[in-house]
């Protein structure tokens, strides 16, 4: 091993391991060869560690003289983490990773992996990681980053630090800005409550209603079957321009409505399911929002929903989420805004004015 400084393989030894940790967590070739040496690179300067020296420190917890070079950068904590990163167990079986590796997501994650985790210094490790998460996951010790390890089809699995500290430096950047926009708006908040309590008489908590306990207000739930043609569209090309060709796209919405007096002003709330869920999942929290005198819509997403989802593990969709999805959720709760009011003005109801 060339000699450098201790900082420096603090931080590539430790950003390197934080690397491969997540490798583990990514979703029926056999390997060529099983990996012998992991080797950490960072321009001219190069550390190794054997697969062995990993395996033995998982299993008994004994660092050998191999692993013992680097115990002293590490410390107790760091290398208890690692050693449960090495034998966590992912329960995902090859046909489902398969499936999900063969996605538009799934291929480039393993394309920007496989810059950093390579078979050889010159080669992208795209087709090498495939194989190691596939095969881990096909044999009797199940998908743990140890197995992926071993199931890597070369005999060392080279790791380009310098990318791996251009990464975890990124990550830190984005963690100081969300750091700081949470302390910005705190700030703000703070500045508000301040205003709240010169201008407003203060409130006594302990004597308003306990919200875990349903409201007063009865409702009427409504299931909606509303056609959007324009939020769903397919781009093709025409000549030297790209056109757009819009297809129906139907959403199944539940509609929970308070009962209350026509001049009533109605506050509603949309709530949009992640994706793969649905409506049902928060079928409980429009109920009892609507107890407390909110009209609450909940929408499906299709193309993102629960059914896609299982239509993915079925194996009769190739992908997992369209692309065209980040635009067509938005869009999806726009339209849904948008007919809401137009209902409200061609059929309005006795149960109160929705806010919209």
């Amino acid at each position: 091993m060339k000699s450098f400084s201790s900082p420096l393989l603090n931080l590539m030894f430790g950003s390197s391991l934080w690397l491969l940790s997540l490798v583990s967590l990514l979703m029926r070739s056999p390997p060529v060869m099983a990996a012998e040496k992991v080797s950490f690179w960072y321009g001219a300067l190069e550390f190794s560690i054997p697969v062995d020296s990993l395996e033995t420190y998982a299993k008994t917890g004994e660092i050998d003289d191999s692993l013992a070079t680097y115990d002293q950068y590490l410390g107790p904590q760091k290398l208890a983490k690692l050693r449960s990163n090495l034998v966590y167990p992912i329960d995902l079986d090859p046909v489902t990773i398969s499936r999900w590796l063969n996605t538009s997501l799934g291929e480039n994650i393993l394309k920007s992996l496989g810059q950093i985790i390579k078979p050889s210094v010159e080669q992208n490790g795209f087709y090498a990681l495939r194989s190691a998460l596939i095969s881990a996951a096909d044999s009797s010790d199940k998908l743990t980053l140890l197995n992926i390890l071993r199931q890597f089809p070369a005999e060392t699995i080279q790791v380009d630090t310098k990318s791996i500290l251009k990464l975890a430096s990124t990550f830190d950047e984005l963690k100081q800005d969300t750091n700081q926009a949470i302390a910005t708006v705190a700030k703000q908040a703070t500045q508000q409550a301040v205003r709240d309590e010169t201008s407003e008489p203060e409130i006594n908590f302990t004597q308003q209603s306990d919200l875990t306990k349903p409201g007063t207000f009865a409702f009427q739930k409504q299931t909606l079957a509303l056609v959007n043609q324009q939020s769903d569209r397919e781009a093709y090309p025409k000549g030297n321009r790209i056109a757009w060709k819009s297809s129906n796209r139907t959403l199944d919405v539940d509609f929970y409505r308070p009962i209350v007096e026509k001049t009533v002003s109605v506050p509603v709330i949309i709530i949009s399911p992640g994706f793969g869920a649905d409506k049902t999942i928060f079928s409980y929290l429009g109920e009892h929002l609507a107890s407390y005198g909110f009209a609450v819509a909940i929408l499906n997403h299709p193309g993102s929903d629960r059914q896609n989802l299982q239509n993915f593990l079925a194996g009769t969709t190739k992908e997992l989420v369209e692309a065209e999805e980040l635009i067509n959720r938005p869009q999806d709760i726009s339209y849904l805004l948008d007919e809401l009011q137009r209902q409200e003005h061609s059929n309005p109801s006795p149960l109160g004015t929705l806010n919209l």
